[in-house]
This record gives structure tokens, C-alpha cells and sequence, in this order.
């Protein structure tokens, strides 16, 4: 059933566990089952869960691939676009610079994926100057 997030979270729920089961917690693949399962939550208006989720994952990629990994920095795009998502401007512009810094030096300033990361920042910046607020 396409575009059945219900269907989807129960399927990458499911992805999570065996992968945990088969590959504990501390390994690349269940961050990539939290950040599936992350997105998806926050696809569904559970934004506070999504960030838990998408937190986890990249506690893991930090402690797995070091904290200049580019999948570390992928993955504070991806939490700070959720928090963007919940109004939390403050801490969606931590992130995005944390990942603009991890994707220049791992993929270069010219790559496509950290000028995406530069928009963000400044975009987040950009909201937070204009609504003059920090995390709500």
C-alpha cells in the first residue's frame, strides 16, 4: 500500500528489532533502522519520538565512525530538519552548522550535499533571526 506511513512504521519497527537482535544496538545498520524509524514518526506529526529516534542513531554513528564521519553529519541534517519541524529554530541551526562543518570537511565545500547544508543553516538561521526566539 503506497504511502501507507502506518504499514511503513510497523514494517521499519520490525526492521529495528531484528537488526538489534542480529547486530546489537552499536552497529551502523540499527542507526539506519532509527533513522528510518525517525523519519517516519516525524512524518506522522511524532516529532518528539522522531528526534529521540533520530538522537540515537547518531549517538551511535558518533561512537561507531568517529564524530567526523560523514554519516555523523547526514545525520544532524536529518535532526535538524525535525527540529525545524517542532519550532525548535535554536537547536535546528546547532545541527545544521554541526553538519555543514562535518560535510565540508569530509566531502569538500563544492559538494552538492553540503551547499544543501549551507542553505539549511541559513535558512534556520534566517527564522531564528526573524522570530527573534531560540528553542520553545
Amino acid at each position: 500500500r503506497k504511502g501507507d506511513l502506518v504499514c511503513a512504521l510497523v514494517a521499519y519497527r520490525q526492521a529495528l528489532a531484528i537488526t538489534v537482535d542480529l547486530c546489537g544496538e552499536d552497529h551502523q545498520n540499527s542507526a539506519t533502522a532509527h533513522i528510518n524509524v525517525g523519519r517516519i514518526l516525524a512524518s506522522q506529526g511524532d516529532l518528539d519520538v522522531g528526534i529521540e529516534e533520530i538522537q540515537q542513531a547518531l549517538t551511535v554513528r558518533k561512537s561507531t565512525l568517529g564524530k567526523q564521519h560523514v554519516d555523523v553529519g547526514r545525520a544532524y541534517t536529518i535532526l535538524g530538519s525535525l527540529h525545524s519541524m517542532a519550532g525548535e529554530l535554536q537547536a535546528a541551526a546547532e545541527c545544521h552548522k554541526k553538519s555543514v562543518d562535518i560535510l565540508t570537511n569530509s566531502l569538500g565545500a563544492k559538494n552538492n550535499e553540503t551547499k544543501s547544508a549551507k542553505q539549511k543553516i541559513q535558512m534556520a538561521n534566517d527564522e531564528v533571526a526573524e522570530k527573534g526566539v531560540g528553542n520553545e
